[in-house]
């Protein structure tokens, strides 16, 4: 049973995290940081130009730090409240999830869950 509850809160959590903008506020991250080292590092923009630059890319770089904050901190409840709800019905997925185990088989579940979504989907998509 509680190999099936793995394999059901993985898939719930590679869905959750798959429907929020992850990857969308990573790359503004990185863009915000190459823009920023770019224009430190450039000769042809005075120092006056920078700071005022600087400040505005260190204020959009705050917002999507903290943006990305809570999207993990979602992700990070959907499975707190999985392991509590679980755990309330006497079945111990959270124990089962703390060892080692239970990481390896949680982490492999994840994993075939989103690549066999990933195919099924493709396959949906060239069908239409």
């Amino acid at each position: 049973m509680i190999w099936i509850l793995t394999i059901i809160l993985c898939a719930f959590v590679v869905e959750t995290a798959l429907r929020l903008p992850l990857l969308n506020v990573v790359a503004d991250i990185a863009s915000i940081s190459n823009r920023a080292m770019r224009t430190l590092a450039s000769k042809r923009i005075s120092d006056h130009w920078k700071e005022v630059v600087m400040l505005k890319y260190a204020i959009r770089l705050f917002n999507s730090t903290i943006t990305l904050s809570v999207l993990l901190a979602i992700i990070a409840l959907v499975v707190l409240a999985s392991i509590y709800a679980s755990d309330y019905f006497g079945v111990g997925l959270g124990e089962f999830l703390y060892t080692g185990i239970g990481l390896i088989y949680s982490t492999i579940s994840a994993t075939a869950y989103y690549y066999l979504r990933k195919r099924i989907v493709r396959h949906k998509l060239q069908f239409f």
